[in-house]
């Protein structure tokens, strides 16, 4: 992660049961790219990519995140 130069979002999912979040700030505090952003939904579980309800959340947060 400390060699990543561009914009890096990461994502955890509140109702992750599969990795903590403390995991997750980790690695986020690790990117020293300028524009990278950490953003916890908590209506997301670890398989949200793979629940419809859920993927237009994750979808909508990475939109938002790429058009800035």
């Amino acid at each position: 992660p400390e060699k990543l130069k561009a914009p890096t979002m990461v994502i955890r999912g509140g109702r992750d049961r599969a990795s903590l979040a403390e995991h997750a700030h980790r690695l986020y505090r690790k990117i020293e790219a300028p524009g990278s952003e950490y953003r916890e939904l908590r209506e997301l579980d670890h398989f949200a990519f793979r629940r419809k309800s859920q993927f237009k959340l994750l979808q909508n947060a990475i939109v938002d995140f790429l058009e800035r």
